[in-house]
């Protein structure tokens, strides 16, 4: 959501577990990923049906996805290509980047009770 000034309403953290994939574009599948940007996959294959559980990652925080090198994969999955359109890339939003890799566990595991 825009404001009247151009930025974005941040969405509350509330239920921030289910809301995957993160950023505005939907550039990043998991918690994991967000707080870890040199972890952040280019493309990835996504499930055809985000509400199925199986294709939950509770460690990561979002959905299971597979990382792909470009082009369209088989039916049953989606894909997140930043090419295809201008300023889908996941770069930048590098908070968590700075913390020890138990301290993003810790705050993955507050966010999962939010």
């Amino acid at each position: 959501t825009y404001t009247s000034s151009g930025g974005y309403v941040a969405p509350p953290l509330t239920a921030i577990w289910a809301q995957a994939p993160y950023l505005h574009n939907g550039s990043v599948p998991n918690l994991a990923q967000l707080l870890d940007p040199p972890r952040r996959v280019v493309r990835y294959a996504f499930p055809a049906d985000p509400n199925d559980p199986q294709d939950f990652d509770q460690n990561e925080v979002g959905w299971r996805i597979e990382s792909v090198k470009a082009g369209p994969r088989g039916s049953g999955s989606r894909i997140f290509d930043p090419s295809l359109v201008p300023g889908l890339g996941n770069q930048g939003h590098t908070y968590g980047a700075e913390l020890e890799s138990d301290e993003r566990a810790d705050l993955i595991e507050f966010l999962k009770t939010l």
